[in-house]
């Protein structure tokens, strides 16, 4: 979801265009919390994706929409 996020026109134009290291930034920024988060799950969790998927969508979502809301304003 954060992907299709980054990659619509209106984000892509207004952040790509005005700061390009900025925009990189909050690529990586989202993907280590992502990795992270998925790491911290898996080690709580197991390593079966269905032990741990819901609750990576439940919390990732919420902190990706913090990372793009303080990096769009």
């Amino acid at each position: 979801m954060t992907f299709l996020i980054l990659l619509s026109p209106l984000f892509v134009n207004s952040l790509y265009n005005g700061n390009k290291i900025l925009f990189m930034w909050l690529v990586i920024l989202i993907t280590f919390s992502n990795l992270g988060l998925e790491f911290f799950l898996t080690k709580k969790r197991g390593r079966n994706p269905k032990e741990y998927i819901g609750i990576f969508t439940i919390a990732s979502i919420p902190i990706n929409m913090v990372i793009l809301l303080l990096f769009a304003t």
